[in-house]
């Protein structure tokens, strides 16, 4: 299995905290935020780490690289701007191509901080060989329109699927963090061929449910989508704190 951490974004709505400084290495703590991501990443069976960059912090995120504690590929883009930018589909089917990747791929966001260990999810997707996305139930029903709304049905599978929903149906958030199957990766270029919005994951994942079954994962615990200073302060005061009881996040 191929791991993606996808970290090309531009973060502008963390300027000016972001403009010398991609956000998934600000601190948390006393550590960088993708060092507590790679916490949850490192148990994993995995044939190589892959991190996509954009070209104005690449050289930031290989010199991290060599002090993160296990081999991690960091490949460019090549934006150098918000205008230019892949998205995170672009970025998912960029690192497919220059990678040549032939099996399963799970993809993480390097915003992202969570608690969980992410092994049974990886053990579930073994299990159902098909697309499997990590979903969050939110307990602040008044922010859910601010997600991608997931209902499943008896078997776990994706029935609907809604961005940012004004009377949301349920408090499952679809989280940034999916495994494909080797056999879909090509759908990645097929979407892309296509008018669809190529930043938001969750429009492929939904445009994915018309190709095959998409199946979820409940997770409970801590989770942070880390995309404004309220957010990001939040995750200094639980991450951090973690930290400087226990010597290491939990």
């Amino acid at each position: 299995m191929k791991i993606l951490i996808l970290a090309a974004g531009y973060s502008t709505r963390l300027y000016p905290l972001t403009l010398d400084i991609p956000k998934p290495l600000l601190e948390i703590g006393d550590r960088k935020m993708l060092d507590h991501l790679l916490d949850r990443l490192r148990p994993l069976p995995h044939s190589e780490i892959v991190l996509v960059s954009n070209h104005r912090f690449v050289d930031q995120f290989q010199v991290w690289s060599r002090t993160a504690g296990l081999p991690i590929t960091v490949l460019d883009d090549g934006s150098r701007s918000e205008q230019d930018r892949l998205g995170a589909v672009g970025d998912m089917a960029f690192a497919v191509r220059e990678r040549s990747i032939g099996e399963p791929m799970l993809v993480v966001a390097g915003d992202n901080l969570f608690d969980f260990p992410l092994e049974p999810f990886v053990a579930e997707f073994e299990k159902k060989s098909a697309p499997l996305v990590g979903l969050y139930e939110y307990p602040r029903w008044q922010h859910l329109s601010k997600y991608g709304i997931v209902t499943l049905d008896e078997a776990g599978r994706f029935s609907e699927f809604v961005e940012k929903p004004k009377e949301p149906r349920s408090n499952l958030v679809s989280m940034c963090l999916y495994v494909f199957p080797a056999d879909t990766l090509p759908f990645l270029a097929r979407y892309l061929s296509g008018s669809d919005p190529k930043d938001a994951p969750g429009h492929y994942i939904r445009w994915l449910m018309g190709q095959c079954g998409v199946h979820g994962h409940r997770f409970r615990g801590v989770w942070l989508d880390i995309g404004d200073l309220d957010s990001l302060e939040e995750a200094r005061k639980i991450f951090g704190k973690k930290e400087s009881i226990h010597g290491k996040n939990v």
